[in-house]
């Protein structure tokens, strides 16, 4: 007995204008647990109409449902559809971590977008670049150039993962004394940028990165291998220490209308300009540009509060 023969009457496809990765560098993973990710609607820059976007198995966040991008999500989206687009407007992401193991932030990006999508910075995002693995047992890239997806900052309050360094700073705006909300503390080692942390509500900033390659040979036993040979816990390393802060960074209100959350542009937060950081408010202070690392050892740069001049 055959089958009956069917007609095919229709073709149902759809098309997400929107999706997006986050990436956590201290674990080299994507992350989408807690996260709660918002795209917003902007007519003349205020936001008109939000849809939720929601991860699927690969951790990857799709929004879909815009009444003004109906006709495109009807779309086949093969290599024809995407031949000659429809025009991308800007609109408002919203990053909230409800785990509050990250900093919650917004971000402009143009869509609709074939692949993934980034915002204007997206070079600034990732600017550190490894040169070839590192053969320390001890030391690893810092990413492995998830280049297509968003970073994702550490939020004082979260447990950092053993392995890494991990560096602390509390950083005051000096005009006022309060905390330096948005403030950026970046760390270089041997001039490249090896990580960057963003101060919260109380200007508490924290930093995880894989430990550098040791300076000298590791000891493998108390008397070592070489003259020279240290064991890890001797292990130390310069940093240096760059701060990048203005007074009034602009901020966007989101979430809901009886609640709205203020939140900082990730671009905008990350172009702030290069300041001076203090132990002191008073003149002849010196400006704190770096400290040592050691092995096993969490550091809080200078081991005083930062007053920083608002830029």
């Amino acid at each position: 007995m055959t089958s009956p023969p069917f007609v095919r009457l229709e073709t149902m496809t759809y098309t997400a204008p929107l999706g997006v990765g986050f990436w956590d560098a201290a674990s080299h993973r994507l992350v989408s647990d807690g996260l709660a990710v918002t795209v917003h609607s902007l007519v003349d820059g205020s936001v008109v109409r939000s849809r939720v976007a929601r991860a699927g198995r690969s951790g990857i966040f799709a929004a879909q449902g815009f009444d003004e991008l109906r006709t495109f999500e009807a779309g086949s989206g093969d290599d024809a559809f995407w031949a000659s687009p429809p025009a991308t407007r800007e609109y408002l992401v919203e990053v909230q971590d409800g785990l509050g193991q990250f900093t919650s932030f917004v971000m402009h990006v143009d869509i609709p977008a074939r692949g993934l999508v980034m915002p204007a910075c997206v070079s600034d995002l990732w600017p550190m670049d490894p040169a070839s693995p590192p053969t320390s047992p001890i030391a690893s890239p810092l990413i492995e150039k998830p280049l297509v997806y968003v970073p994702l900052f550490n939020a004082p309050a979260r447990v950092i993962p053993a392995r890494l360094a991990v560096v602390r700073a509390t950083l005051l705006d000096a005009a006022t004394g309060d905390a330096a909300v948005w403030a950026v503390l970046e760390l270089r080692y041997e001039g490249m940028l090896v990580g960057r942390g963003i101060a919260d509500e109380e200007g508490q900033v924290v930093v995880a990165f894989p430990f550098p390659e040791p300076t000298t040979p590791i000891a493998s036993s108390p008397s070592g291998a070489s003259p020279t040979a240290q064991p890890l816990t001797n292990q130390s390393w310069p940093i240096d220490v760059d701060v990048r802060y203005a007074a009034h960074l602009p901020t966007y209100a989101v979430g809901t209308t009886k609640q709205p959350v203020a939140l900082a542009d990730l671009c905008e937060i990350l172009h702030q300009p290069l300041t001076t950081a203090r132990t002191s408010l008073s003149p002849l202070s010196h400006p704190i540009t770096g400290d040592t690392l050691r092995f096993g050892e969490a550091l809080t740069v200078a081991n005083a509060p930062l007053f920083i001049d608002p830029a």
